[in-house]
C-alpha cells in the first residue's frame, strides 16, 4: 500500500506541473502588462542562463540538458512542497491535502519550463536558419515575433487580456492543424 501511495504520489508531480506548462500560466510569465524592452531583456537573461559553454549559442544539447535539469528540479520541489513531514514519503493525508499548499504560490513553474529554447519543437521554431543551433539574434527575434502578434494595439505593451487572447488564438490554431 504504501509503495502505491509514493507511485501516485510521483506520477502526480510529475504531471500537475505539465498541466501549469503552458503559455501565460505561472513561473517567469508576467502577471501584469510587460513591455517590448522587458520581452527581450528576458530572452538575454533566459538564453544566457541556458548557454551551458557560454559560446554565443544554444545547441540542441545544451536546451535538453537545460530542460531536463530544469524538470528534476521542479519534480524535486513538488515533491517537497507535498511531503509536508519531510520525513521523504509522500502519505496518503500529504497526498489529500488542500491542493493550495501542494501548488505554493501561482499555477507551478509555468513559463521557465517553456522556454523557447527547452520545450518540444519551439528549439526548432526559434533556430530559423535550420543550422541547429539559436543565437540570440534568432531567439529574440523570435521572442519579439510572439510578442508584436500578441500587442494587439501595437502600444508596446501586452496586457495580460492581449496575452491570453493571443494565447487562445494560437492553441485553437494548433488544435485545427492537428499539430
Amino acid at each position: 500500500m504504501k509503495k502505491w501511495m509514493i507511485g501516485a504520489g510521483i506520477i502526480a508531480i510529475v504531471a500537475v506541473p505539465a498541466l501549469g506548462f503552458g503559455p501565460g500560466m505561472g513561473g517567469h510569465e508576467p502577471k501584469g502588462p510587460e513591455t517590448r524592452a522587458e520581452a527581450e531583456a528576458k530572452v538575454k537573461a533566459e538564453f544566457a542562463e541556458i548557454d551551458a559553454n557560454k559560446d554565443g549559442v544554444i545547441t540542441r544539447e545544451e536546451a535538453d540538458a537545460f530542460k531536463t535539469a530544469h524538470k528534476n528540479e521542479m519534480r524535486d520541489e513538488r515533491f517537497a512542497k507535498l511531503d509536508a513531514d519531510k520525513n521523504g514519503q509522500i502519505s496518503r493525508d500529504e497526498y489529500g491535502a488542500p491542493r493550495e499548499r501542494q501548488a505554493g504560490e501561482g499555477r507551478g513553474h509555468g513559463m521557465r519550463g517553456n522556454r523557447m529554447m527547452g520545450h518540444n519543437d519551439l528549439f526548432a521554431m526559434a533556430d530559423s536558419n535550420k543550422d541547429g543551433k539559436v543565437t540570440l539574434v534568432e531567439a529574440t527575434s523570435k521572442r519579439l515575433e510572439v510578442f508584436d502578434k500578441a500587442d494587439a494595439n501595437k502600444d508596446g505593451t501586452v496586457t495580460p487580456e492581449e496575452r491570453r487572447t493571443a494565447w487562445k488564438s494560437w492553441f485553437k490554431e494548433r488544435r485545427n492543424s492537428g499539430a
